[in-house]
């Protein structure tokens, strides 16, 4: 089994606590990284330069994210919810 490799990540000091890493940043897409069902493209520019440092998987409701490709080439995995209990899997 071939294993991704893990990206750089953020590094964080925190007095009291310890140095972390993180490697993955999980965003909800609708109303947080969209606006009207759009990404702006300032943002779009942050993401790519966060996405070259971490995993950022985007969960939604959006039925439409997919075939709207709201993403376009941004490097962010979406992850389409089912019906019901979105708030609680979110």
């Amino acid at each position: 089994m071939l294993r991704k490799k893990r990206k750089k990540g953020i590094k964080l000091e925190i007095p009291g606590f310890g140095d972390r890493v993180i490697h993955t940043v999980l965003s909800d897409y609708d109303g947080t990284l969209s606006c009207g069902g759009e990404v702006a493209n300032t943002l779009k520019d942050q993401l790519i330069k966060l996405a070259d440092l971490t995993d950022i998987p985007v969960l939604t409701a959006d039925k439409k994210a997919k075939s709207q490709d709201c993403f376009g080439p941004l490097p962010l995995t979406g992850h389409i919810l089912k019906d019901g209990d979105q708030e609680l899997l979110k």
